[in-house]
């Protein structure tokens, strides 16, 4: 009874030594991950003396020659937070490497807790040591908003490098950093107002942009200021932005107001805008002195009539309420009365309304209806094409012809019903699409763009028309490699067994990738009246095939996967070539080699290498070299220009001197 009592006893000075008796800071280090919060809440109740006691014993758990305990107390000091910084930042200042490696690590792992420590980091970031400098840009990642600022006082140095760094990771906070950048901007000198417009620019659309709303309409509506990029943004930002826009419509500059307009369009290409929120801000627009922008205007709010809203019927009625249009009817017991046009379009081979009102007659007796014909800059051979309409319920028409005189439209009708003055919708609208490709290629001077396979080309098409309150809309879009169109380039003779960009299977649904290969593309579309757009025509090189690397010993070849006896006076290279399987090479190509680790195990542990050498911390090979005595194990890779990156092979070598 006495042992087992005894060791009951032992077993509560072990429990209470590792974690409920121990001080805090120990207990912090040595207990489960999840209890590690508990424990902090309690250090910083006890105030800052408990605090330096628990930072002072982690930092001493980092030299333990027990690889778990020194994993625990970095996690430790993670946990810690904002007051272990100042010590942590000492360690950065300090001359051994593996510290300084846990320290910015442990700092990273902090979150925005590790915000003190941010000036620091970006000058580790731009320090000599490339696996440290990488470790920095991985923690200010991770520390995300708090480090935004800083980052941003880097894109004003002239250094391209720092500058290129520094939108990396700012692209890689992503919509953390957008607020931040935004008040940035707001007072920023030209030069690095446009570096943060364009960072804007660059993230994904999956990130939102709205933050930074209030800068980017400041900047649009300076006529001082290149206006393209914020336009890019505003449409970015889409239906947030229209408040601001409508506001911007009032600007004295015309410019401006052409470009807001234009904005608008875009925006309310596809987004139910609910324009009607804004009538009072709209009227004075119909009647803005730039031709422009009227013309702008009346083709944003057709765009809305096409989504079946009547915004754009409203607002002209409360701008110039309708005449109302005489009639001329022979029989004195006609009823004719005004009633209201209808807004939508009746396909692209019907009619489009001239008026908004139409006339409602009554009354079975023939005779004559006439309408006032608009002035909306059609030609004579287009006022010839004007007819006057019957409608019915079920949307069937029959059609009157006319005769024009003296702006007048009048046609011999024989029944009652209801009748519109309209005329073709081929007539206003006769030119095709425009056409955008879009695609991340590597642009080589005197040469045409260079692909990597894998990667998605997008067409967009946008339809335009002569008239611009009249547009039918894309028809298709298609896309061929290496032929011309025929005939069976169409939807009804399509086969998806066919080859992508054949003319058996051209129709565009989505983004595509471009065969293996130097590949002619052409993109062309209509709409839906058959008027055909500029085509978009251009070689590019896609490229599928990583380059080819050999290791050699004294210039002969070794298999990847051997093992192989070597001397100190040995020498190995590694020969690079880009791989032409289908006569396309990107060219420029990396070649990295590691010794005694792959890539895959480099962290701020182990970095392998060989006397500082052929390490994680500087992985590019640099030509011919040699060997120590011993065992090593050599991995290599190469990348071409698109991305192209080989498999890493490795070659166990064991070297021995010769005696």
């Amino acid at each position: 009874m006495i042992v087992k009592n005894s060791s009951m006893i032992l077993a509560g000075i072990f429990f209470c030594a590792m974690c409920g008796c121990a001080p805090l800071g120990e207990r912090l280090i040595s207990c489960a991950p999840g209890d590690r919060a508990a424990i902090v809440k309690k250090i910083n109740k006890a105030g800052r003396e408990e605090q330096e006691k628990a930072v002072s014993r982690s930092l001493s758990a980092l030299g333990s020659a027990d690889l778990k305990r020194r994993k625990d107390a970095a996690a430790a000091l993670a946990a810690i937070g904002s007051p272990a910084v100042p010590a942590i930042v000492e360690i950065l200042k300090g001359t051994d490497t593996a510290s300084v490696k846990t320290g910015i690590t442990i700092l990273g792992d902090m979150r925005e807790e590790g915000a003190a420590a941010v000036p620091e980091l970006i000058l580790m970031m731009n320090g000599r040591d490339i696996f440290s400098a990488g470790l920095a840009k991985e923690a200010l990642v991770k520390i995300g908003a708090p480090a935004v600022p800083g980052l941003i006082a880097l894109l004003s140095d002239q250094d391209s490098i720092k500058n290129s760094d520094s939108i990396g990771i700012l692209r890689r906070i992503g919509a953390s950093a957008v607020k931040a950048v935004g008040e940035a901007a707001l007072t920023a000198d030209t030069n690095l107002r446009q570096k943060l417009y364009l960072f804007l620019f660059s993230l994904g659309n999956e990130v939102k942009i709205e933050d930074a709303i209030s800068s980017v309409l400041a900047s649009f509506s300076d006529p001082a200021q290149s206006r393209g990029i914020c336009m890019s943004l505003l449409m970015r930002i889409g239906p947030p932005a229209i408040p601001g826009l409508i506001a911007a419509l009032g600007h004295e500059d015309a410019g401006v107001r052409r470009d807001t307009s234009m904005v608008l369009t875009h925006i309310c290409y596809k987004n139910n805008c609910g324009l009607e929120r804004f009538l009072p801000e709209l009227r004075p627009v119909l009647n803005d002195p730039d031709d422009t922008v009227r013309k702008n205007m009346e083709g944003l709010l057709s765009l809305n009539r096409t989504l079946g809203e009547n915004y754009w019927e409203i607002i002209r009625r409360e701008q110039n309420p309708p005449k109302k249009i005489p009639c001329r009817p022979d029989a004195s017991d006609r009823e004719r009365r005004d009633i209201p046009s209808r807004p939508e379009y009746f396909g692209a081979e019907e009619y489009l309304n001239l008026l908004d009102q139409g006339m409602l007659i009554k009354g079975a007796t023939p005779g004559s209806i006439s309408f006032t014909i608009p002035q909306c800059g059609l030609s004579a051979a287009e006022l010839g094409e004007i007819v006057i309409s019957r409608i019915f319920d079920d949307h069937k028409t029959e059609v009157f012809h006319v005769t024009v005189k003296n702006g007048e439209a009048t046609a011999e009708i024989n029944a009652e019903g209801k009748y519109f003055l309209q005329i073709p919708f081929r007539i206003l609208d006769t030119s095709g699409p425009v056409l955008e490709l879009k695609y991340d290629a590597r642009e080589v001077p005197g040469s045409v763009p260079h692909l990597k396979s894998s990667q998605l080309v997008e067409v967009k098409a946008i339809d335009r028309s002569s008239h611009s309150f009249a547009v039918s809309g894309i028809g298709g879009v298609y896309v061929l490699f290496n032929k011309k169109p025929s005939p069976a380039c169409s939807n009804s003779t399509q086969s998806p067994k066919a080859p992508f960009g054949s003319n058996r299977n051209c129709v565009y649904k989505g983004p595509f990738l471009v065969p293996e290969g130097i590949q002619r593309l052409e993109v062309f579309s209509f709409d839906k009246l058959g008027n055909i757009g500029e085509p978009v025509a251009l070689t590019i090189f896609s490229d599928a095939s990583p380059a080819v690397d050999v290791l050699k010993r004294n210039g002969r070849k070794l298999s990847p996967g051997s093992t192989v006896y070597a001397e100190p006076t040995d020498t190995f290279t590694i020969v690079s070539t880009d791989s032409l399987p289908k006569s396309v090479a990107s060219g420029e190509i990396k070649t990295f080699m590691l010794v005694d680790i792959p890539k895959d195990e480099c962290s701020y542990w182990s970095s392998g290498g060989v006397d500082g050498k052929w390490s994680c911390e500087d992985p590019l090979y640099r030509g011919a070299f040699s060997l120590p005595s011993g065992e090593h194990i050599i991995y290599f890779s190469s990348e071409d220009a698109v991305g192209n990156r080989s498999a890493e092979k490795q070659v166990k070598v064991i070297v021995r001197a010769r005696g």
